[in-house]
């Protein structure tokens, strides 16, 4: 997302009267940030005032940052929709995270997080949270409040279990989960009948939906279910015509002898098949 970087110091940055600031591309900036901390760096009250105006993206991607104590004082950044806080030594947010009310898109890949941050859930206009190769073993039932959520991506993490409180983020998209522990989907996921994109891949699944909730799930384009343990083929795959599917390298015995004629794009290798409608 973030391809340009602005090569001044962050001081120079600030004091030019000419730029306008609506996106800051810090990122790769180490050096400009001691003891990974931010707060004098980008948090005073002249430097608020120099970013307040107009700023909407700001990318600290790969800072070294260990702390976001001060972020609260953005506030008045009232237009600040994109926030990059990716690959950096992040093991939680603080709360005052959550005074960035207009925070529309928040990156946090590739720290530290065992779980999601509390700050996170407040952050009630989130339409993307990225929180991909962190150490997240647990998601709070309070994801359910982020009623605005279009892209959710939890892969490459610990997570076992998804609350049922999935199923109301009705707007949702494209939800990513590769690459956890879980075993099984809650079957509130049917609710999702905006979602397009549904990647459960390299997982440990040994169960999928049900037929009635993959029958609600008819705007799928892409579902990833390729690396688990499925034994049994999920019926219910045979609505989704349309949809790009992969159910590879699992354990399912028997594949429906009509799937190619119900699905137009599914990937089926290394199953153990014999004919059944």
């Amino acid at each position: 997302m973030f391809v340009k970087k602005d090569s001044r110091k962050i001081k120079e940055i600030l004091q030019d009267p000419e730029d306008e600031r609506t996106s800051l591309y810090l990122s790769r900036r180490k050096n400009e940030f001691p003891n990974g901390q931010i707060a004098n760096i980008l948090t005073r009250p002249a430097q608020v005032e120099a970013l307040a105006p107009n700023l909407e993206h700001m990318s600290l991607y790969n800072c070294g940052l260990s702390s976001l104590r001060g972020i609260g004082n953005l506030e008045p950044c009232s237009k600040l929709i994109t926030l990059d806080i990716g690959r950096n030594n992040l093991y939680d947010l603080p709360d005052e995270l959550s005074q960035l009310r207009s925070l529309q898109s928040l990156i946090a890949e590739d720290n530290h997080f065992t779980e999601i941050p509390t700050a996170v859930y407040l952050l009630e206009n989130l339409a993307i949270l990225k929180l991909s190769g962190n150490k997240i073993k647990s998601v709070s039932p309070a994801l359910g409040k982020l009623v605005k959520m279009k892209t959710l991506c939890l892969d490459n993490n610990e997570i076992a279990q998804v609350p049922n409180e999935i199923g109301e983020m009705v707007l949702l998209r494209e939800l990513n989960l590769r690459a956890n522990k879980l075993e099984s989907v809650p079957r509130e996921l049917g609710n999702l009948q905006c979602l397009e994109t549904l990647i459960l891949s390299s997982n440990q699944l040994t169960s999928f939906l049900g037929e009635a909730e993959l029958e609600r799930l008819r705007g799928l384009k892409k579902l990833l279910l390729n690396g688990n343990n499925l034994e049994i083929f999920p019926q219910g795959l045979l609505h989704l015509s349309s949809c790009r599917i992969s159910i590879a390298n699992n354990n399912i015995n028997e594949i429906p002898e009509n799937v190619n004629s119900k699905i137009a794009d599914i990937n089926t290798f290394g199953q153990q098949k014999s004919s059944k409608d």
